[in-house]
């Protein structure tokens, strides 16, 4: 995972986003 990825998902995070872009984020992740 880059830096840049990191920062996305902390901003994420902080802004509380909807599930189904938890689950997008979640599937990135497992792709990996």
């Amino acid at each position: 995972m880059t830096f840049q990825q990191q920062n996305v998902m902390r901003k994420a995070v902080m802004l509380s986003l909807p599930k189904h872009l938890y689950r997008s984020v979640e599937s990135v992740q497992a792709k990996r």
